[in-house]
């Protein structure tokens, strides 16, 4: 019981959040490249989000360096806590920072 309601509540955040939302914008403009990570994941790629690996702070989030296994260094934006019309900003400035990377290369 104490599993469901963990994955329930992870869901709530996930939606709360705006994670519903990056994932139909990123179909709808074809983004192929990203991979939405958990939690934990995220927490070990960053050193527990270690204030020496802050790369830079916007309006809705901070940029981390993080460090996936087999060494690959990834940026990691993790959205400030706000109000819902937020995270719906943050996810639109998450597909244009993609759509401009991924036309890079």
């Amino acid at each position: 019981m104490k599993q469901r309601r963990y994955i329930k509540l992870k869901e709530k955040y996930f939606q709360d959040n705006g994670g519903l939302l990056l994932q139909q914008k990123l179909a709808n403009h074809g983004v192929e490249t990203t991979r939405i990570f958990c939690a934990e994941e995220l927490e070990k790629a960053t050193n527990n989000y270690d204030d020496g690996r802050v790369l830079g702070k916007g309006s809705y989030g901070i940029v981390y360096k993080g460090i996936l296994p087999k060494n690959k260094t990834v940026a990691i934006k993790k959205s400030k806590i706000g109000a819902p019309t937020q995270s719906e900003q943050f996810v639109n400035e998450l597909v244009i920072f993609l759509k401009s990377t991924t036309e890079m290369w």
